[in-house]
C-alpha cells in the first residue's frame, strides 16, 4: 500500500485536474447520439410501469441506441439520463455531475492500478491530462461511460487476486456488468477475466460462492430485459466503411488514450487555425513527443511476455503484476480476433473498453525505460516530466481552440453545448408554424437531433409570433462554428423542416 506522503500530492493534483475538467461546461460537445439518447429518456420517463404490482410513473428503457454492427447498445446511459431528466432539463448541470464523477472513478481506477503493479502514483495523474480524458469526461455520450467502468475493473479483479477476499471480485462483477450495459464490445475483455477466474481460481470462487451468487444475480436481474432482447436478436451486419484489414492491426494503438494522436476526430478542422505559426508547430511537436506512450506500450506488453509465463508456472503464489499481464496479453490475442473478424476499427471509442489493460503495459514500459539509462540520468529524470508537459500543452490548446471557435463543423463535436442550448432557446421564441431554413449540414443530415434538444428547453407562455428562421453558421473568421438564428419577415425562400 502506498503511505500517506506518497499518495497526498498525487491525490491534490488529480482533484485539480478534476475541477478543470469540470469548468466551462458549455464548451462541451452536443451530437445526434446525445440526442437520440435523450429522447429515449423523455419517451420512457412518459410512460408509467407497473413492476410487481407497483405502480412507476416511468419505465426504465430496455436498451439503448442501435449500434453500427445492427445490436441495440445497452440501457445504463438512457438510464442516466432518464435520472437526470427526473431532476432537472438543465444540460449544463447534467455536464459538470458527469464530469466530476466520471473523472473521479477513473482517477480512482488509475491509482488503485499503480498501487498493485507498483509504479510511481504520479502516473495516474500523467494518464488524467490526456486529451482523450477531457474529451470523453465531458460529454452526456454512452459508449464513453465504459472508461471509469473499466478504469475500475482491471484493478478490482487485481485486488481479488492479491488480498483473496471476496469483495473486489464481487466489485469486478458489477463493473462488468455495467460495461456490458453499455457496449458489449467489452466481451472479448470479459471472456479473458472469467477465463482467467476458472482456470487459476475455481476453488476461491467456489469458497465465496454466497456472495459471488448474491451479486450475480442481482446483476442478471438488473439485466434481464437487455439480456432478453441481446439473446433474441438475429442478424448482424459489418459497417460498409469499415476496413477489412484495418481490426487486425487496430489492437497495436490501444495506447492511443495516452497520447495526442487522432485529436482532428474532434479538434476537426481548428488545426491549421492556431495562430502564431510557431504556436502551431510547437502544438504538433508536443503532439508527436505524446507518441512515446506506444512505444512505451510495446515495450511493457514485451516484457509482459516472461511475467505471464511465471503465472502460469507459479499460479496462485505468482504476482498479481504476473497474472495481470497473462490477462493482458490474452485480451490483446482476444481483441486481436474480434476486431479483425468483426472489422471493428477507425473510431476511436472502439479502445473505451479495453483501455486501461494498455494503460497498465504503458506503465511498466514507462517504469522500465529510465532504469535502462540510470536512475540519474536526464532521461530519467526528465521522461515523464516532459511528456507530461506536451500532453498538458496539447489539452490547453485543444481546449483554447474549441472556446474560441465555438465548437467544429464536424459530427464529433459539433457546435459547443451552449451555443446548441441559445439556439434551440432563441428557436423555441417562435411558433411551430414558423418555416425554418435549416443550412447547418450535421442538423440536415441528422434532422431529428435539433427538435429533441428543443424539447428540452423552456418554450414561452403565450402566443408566439411566426417568422422565417434561418439558422445558420456565423462564418465571422475561418474556423467560427458559432451557429446563429436570423429571424425575418414571411416570405418565399425555400424551407426544411426539422
Amino acid at each position: 500500500m502506498w503511505r500517506a506522503s506518497e499518495i497526498r500530492r498525487p491525490c491534490l493534483a488529480l482533484i485539480i485536474i478534476i475541477a478543470a475538467m469540470a469548468l466551462r461546461p458549455g464548451d462541451s460537445p452536443w451530437f445526434f447520439d446525445m440526442s437520440r439518447n435523450f429522447n429515449l429518456a423523455i419517451q420512457f420517463n412518459a410512460t408509467p410501469s407497473h413492476p410487481l404490482g407497483l405502480s412507476l410513473p416511468f419505465t426504465p428503457s430496455p436498451y439503448a441506441l442501435k449500434g453500427t454492427h445492427g445490436i441495440r447498445y445497452g440501457p445504463v446511459p438512457v438510464w442516466i439520463d432518464q435520472v437526470f431528466l427526473a431532476f432537472t432539463h438543465n444540460l449544463l448541470t447534467m455536464t459538470v455531475i458527469r464530469t466530476v464523477v466520471f473523472s473521479l472513478l477513473t482517477s480512482l481506477g488509475l491509482l488503485w492500478l499503480t498501487q498493485l503493479i507498483r509504479v510511481t502514483p504520479w502516473l495516474a495523474v500523467v494518464a488524467m491530462l490526456s486529451p482523450w480524458m477531457w474529451y470523453y469526461s465531458r460529454e452526456l455520450w454512452d459508449n464513453s461511460l465504459t472508461i471509469p467502468f473499466t478504469a475500475l475493473l482491471l484493478p478490482a479483479y487485481g485486488q481479488f487476486l492479491k488480498s483473496r477476499r471476496a469483495w473486489p471480485l464481487c466489485l469486478a462483477v458489477v463493473c462488468a456488468t455495467l460495461t456490458c450495459l453499455v457496449h458489449l464490445i467489452v466481451v472479448p475483455f470479459l471472456a479473458v477475466l472469467a477465463l482467467h477466474l476458472l482456470f487459476f481460481e475455481s476453488r476461491l470462487l467456489l469458497k465465496f460462492k454466497w456472495p459471488i451468487l448474491a451479486t450475480v444475480l442481482a446483476m442478471l436481474a438488473l439485466s434481464a430485459p437487455y439480456l432478453h432482447y441481446a439473446l433474441t436478436f438475429h442478424g448482424s451486419g459489418v459497417p460498409q466503411y469499415a476496413s477489412r484489414f484495418g481490426g487486425w492491426i487496430f489492437p497495436l494503438l490501444d495506447a492511443q488514450h495516452l497520447t495526442a494522436k487522432s485529436i482532428g476526430y474532434f479538434l476537426e478542422e481548428n488545426f491549421q487555425n492556431i495562430h502564431p505559426a510557431p504556436l502551431r508547430y510547437l502544438f504538433t511537436l508536443a503532439r508527436l513527443f505524446t507518441y512515446i506512450a506506444f512505444i512505451a506500450c510495446w515495450i511493457g506488453m514485451i516484457m509482459a511476455i516472461p511475467l505471464a509465463r511465471r503465472a502460469f508456472g507459479l499460479r496462485d503464489k505468482a504476482d498479481v503484476l504476473d497474472h495481470l499481464c497473462l490477462i493482458g496479453l490474452v485480451t490483446f490475442l482476444f481483441q486481436t480476433l474480434f476486431d479483425g473478424l468483426e472489422h471493428v476499427s477507425f473510431h476511436p471509442h472502439y479502445y473505451n473498453t479495453t483501455w486501461i489493460v494498455y494503460v497498465m503495459f504503458a506503465w511498466i514500459g514507462f517504469n522500465a525505460i529510465p532504469r535502462w539509462f540510470g536512475s540519474q540520468s536526464l532521461i530519467a529524470r526528465l521522461l515523464i516530466p516532459i511528456y507530461a508537459a506536451c500532453l498538458l500543452f496539447v489539452q490547453i490548446i485543444i481546449a483554447w481552440q474549441i472556446s474560441r471557435n465555438s465548437g467544429g463543423k464536424g459530427d464529433h463535436y459539433n457546435a459547443i453545448l451552449s451555443n446548441q442550448i441559445e439556439v434551440a432557446t432563441e428557436m423555441n421564441r417562435f411558433s411551430t408554424a414558423s418555416p425554418i431554413d435549416i443550412q447547418v449540414q450535421y442538423w440536415t443530415e441528422r434532422p431529428d437531433t435539433l427538435p429533441v434538444l428543443r424539447k428540452l428547453m423552456p418554450t414561452p407562455p403565450g402566443l408566439l409570433p411566426t417568422r422565417q428562421l434561418v439558422v445558420r453558421f456565423r462564418d465571422a473568421f475561418p474556423g467560427d462554428a458559432k451557429v446563429i438564428v436570423e429571424n425575418q419577415p414571411l416570405g418565399d425562400i425555400p424551407t426544411t423542416q426539422p
